[in-house]
């Protein structure tokens, strides 16, 4: 009865774009996880868990024309948007920037060593040409067999992205208005636009990481999941190679488990339980009204820029 009083408040959610799943944890079967609960309280109050993941795949949106009249501002302010974007996703729709990509890239393709990757690959042509390789025969080789390298990955998803990946942490809000206050008013107007929904998606973030328990943590961990199930992909290349390194990702997680939740919830009968799991939806909802209008708006100044373009030819 209590399981089903839970689905029925999940249910008044149908609209959000992620999918609620509650079983108990015997059903869990955390045997298979290596998990076991914390506390002995946990397996008396027969507790059931809510396992959120986005259910009916991912959006694309198009920032082609956005990463680039921003980039030609400000570099460092481009990659600190995009980044502060990814890391609010976070338990939500976890948002697959060129950040995301260049570092999934970086181990799922190079196994986290560029250069040992590059003298493997080198090895490799000298024993398809049967001699060592010139500097042109290898470059020759890696265009006609179309192999994307670490620098070609760096390079087509821009540098500045990889630095913000790798910045403890990239410029405030307040910072990047600062840096772009010189750029056209359409961009700097879209960028206040997007930083204003970021900040409600880093709000649910807080809030949600604050709530989670060690065992959820660790009962979400034990899916053995890559990553996060993704919600929404951001293309800043015209060859779309975000999606392409996602799909490759989704390839390598399938052969396993494929993707992890975006969120595990352990409840309990307990009144303060149903509130909890109604303000955890809630968050989700809020993510999700943020989601749409950070897609709304990107989407308004690419059909600008491109009408645009459209009336100079």
């Amino acid at each position: 009865m209590i399981e089903r009083a839970l689905k029925a408040l999940a249910e008044q959610y149908e609209d959000v774009p992620f999918g609620l799943h509650i079983a108990s944890l015997a059903t869990l079967n955390l045997s298979e996880f290596s998990f076991a609960p914390s506390g002995t309280a946990i397996e008396k109050r027969n507790p059931l868990c809510a396992v959120i993941q986005v259910a009916d795949g991912w959006a694309t949106l198009d920032a082609v024309e956005y990463e680039m009249a921003l980039r030609a501002i400000d570099r460092e302010a481009c990659g600190a948007i995009f980044e502060r974007l990814r890391r609010a996703t976070h338990y939500t729709f976890e948002a697959v920037t060129p950040g995301w990509a260049a570092d999934i890239a970086e181990w799922l393709l190079f196994s986290g060593e560029p250069l040992e990757w590059w003298e493997e690959k080198r090895a490799e042509i000298a024993g398809d040409l049967g001699h060592e390789p010139t500097a042109l025969e290898v470059r020759r080789y890696i265009r006609e067999n179309e192999i994307r390298t670490p620098g070609y990955i760096q390079r087509s998803l821009g540098r500045h992205h990889v630095r913000a990946t790798r910045t403890r942490a990239p410029l405030s809000h307040e910072r990047i208005m600062e840096r772009l206050r010189n750029a056209p008013e359409p961009l700097r107007n879209t960028t206040a636009a997007l930083l204003t929904e970021i900040a409600k998606l880093e709000k649910v973030r807080k809030q949600l990481r604050a709530a989670r328990t060690d065992d959820e943590a660790e009962i979400q961990r034990s899916f053995g999941g890559l990553c996060e199930t993704p919600g929404l992909i951001v293309e800043t290349t015209t060859t779309a190679l975000v999606t392409e390194i996602l799909n490759d990702t989704w390839e390598y997680a399938a052969q396993d488990r494929g993707f992890s939740p975006n969120l595990c919830l352990i409840l309990d009968p307990s009144p303060q339980s149903c509130r909890r799991l109604k303000r955890t939806l809630d968050g989700l909802s809020a993510a999700t009204d943020a989601v749409v209008a950070i897609i709304a708006t990107v989407n308004s100044y690419e059909e600008a820029c491109y009408a645009h373009k459209g009336r100079e030819e």
